[in-house]
């Protein structure tokens, strides 16, 4: 949104209203009134700009979450390969435990992508007591309580028998914006467990990025609810914001009399826009910009007059029911205030949870990890009890020597 800054939407809207004050005391001046065409055109291309670079983004979340669902399938499908291996070597008695090693570190990089539960299932044979046997990973919803099928099942990314399922996302385009409309888990048979967006509550980047890009729940082919997703919302806000502006400022504009003391027309060319459109499509009327003239700033149709061209500039204060009971100025502010807050506790829960997991891991390393230090000082302890078990080996040999090779020589 590049707020705030020199370069951002309310700078762009404060230059056209300061414009049209200008306007206003010198209706006449030929330069003052290609200003203000030239702040319009401006203000139409900033918000161009900022729908389209939302819309950008979107791209780029929609292609994310297509490329992390390969990701996740293909660490599925490795972990099922190791359960394989696996699989085979424990019931002869052997412990694999650099398949064992690979495996825990995919089925890590699995728990980032979706909250996962995991069970060791035993192979039985000749395997021994420690042997971990397949792993079965069961998905869980954000409470932690296993998402079921249609037959109530708990729903497993690898099954017991080491099957696995797959991930598949649909998109539906909805109020211009391309969202995410179905979360799909397919078996190896092509048996398929669908569920709408919303209701895919499995935490972890894949939810995130859905949760961000915009979602909505489709039911027979038609959009059924109110989409939701921080761009979504962003989008959506832009849009409305640009309609009701607008078409706000075109109904006064029309009050108004041009240079030549005719009605005023329309300034900004709504053709084919609506509230869902309108940042992309906003643009100043080929009328005003092939003559500043018509612009209109004259109250009652004299030349000298620029008292409406202060109620143009006042449209910025006007409040709209559209936009929340709020003016333009205070429903983008508002717009920015809020994009704050959510981006400040989202930096607030993002440092805590990295806390809670060096927590986590710290725990996990006291148990399972190696200790440089420790391994070293053992080694040095080790050593010297060796050289001290050496040294007392050599004593009894030369005791032994002294006894049955040097005793009673005496006189011989």
């Amino acid at each position: 949104m590049n707020e705030p800054s020199d370069q951002g939407l309310a700078k762009a809207m404060d230059q056209f209203w300061n414009s049209l004050q200008d306007l206003a005391t010198n209706p006449e001046d030929g330069g003052v009134r290609r200003v203000v065409t030239q702040r319009g055109e401006a203000l139409a291309e900033t918000f161009h700009y900022i729908d389209r670079s939302l819309k950008n983004v979107q791209g780029e979340f929609k292609n994310q979450l297509n490329t992390n669902g390969s990701q996740v399938n293909s660490i599925i499908n490795n972990i099922q390969e190791y359960n394989e291996q696996i699989n085979r070597i424990e019931p002869n008695g052997y412990l694999p435990n650099d398949l064992y090693d690979k495996r825990d570190v995919l089925i890590d990089e699995l728990s980032q992508y979706v909250n996962i539960k995991v069970e060791k299932i035993g192979n039985g044979g000749n395997s021994k007591a420690s042997a971990e046997g397949i792993a079965k990973i069961t998905l869980l919803d954000q409470d932690g309580n296993p998402l079921k099928n249609e037959n109530g099942e708990n729903l497993t990314l690898i099954s017991e028998e080491n099957e696995s399922r797959a991930f598949s996302f649909n998109f539906v385009e909805h109020e211009g914006q391309e969202l995410v409309s179905q979360v799909n888990l397919t078996d190896q048979e092509g048996n398929s467990v669908s569920f709408n967006a919303l209701e895919f509550n499995s935490t972890g980047s894949l939810k995130g990025t859905m949760d961000a890009n915009g979602q909505v729940t489709v039911e027979n082919g038609t959009v059924v609810g109110e989409p939701v997703g921080d761009y979504y919302n962003m989008v959506n806000q832009i849009n409305k914001m640009a309609y009701e502006f607008a078409e706000t400022f075109n109904n006064v504009h029309e009050q108004g009399f041009t240079l030549n003391g005719q009605q005023g027309g329309t300034f900004f060319d709504m053709t084919n826009t609506d509230e869902f459109n309108a940042a992309s499509l906003i643009k100043v009327s080929d009328e005003i910009k092939n003559d500043e003239n018509k612009i209109a700033a004259s109250s009652d149709g004299a030349p000298g007059d620029g008292k409406h061209a202060l109620e143009l500039s006042e449209v910025r204060e006007t409040v709209l029911g559209d936009l929340d009971g709020k003016s333009v100025q205070k429903y983008y502010e508002s717009m920015i205030g809020d994009l704050g807050i959510k981006a400040e506790e989202a930096n607030r829960m993002e440092s805590n949870t990295s806390e809670l997991k060096s927590s986590v891991e710290s725990n996990r390393q006291a148990v399972s990890g190696v200790s440089l230090d420790e391994e070293m000082a053992n080694m040095i302890k080790f050593q010297h009890a060796y050289n001290a078990a050496a040294r007392s080996l050599t004593v009894v040999d030369e005791m032994l020597d002294r006894v049955i090779n040097q005793l009673g020589i005496v006189g011989r």
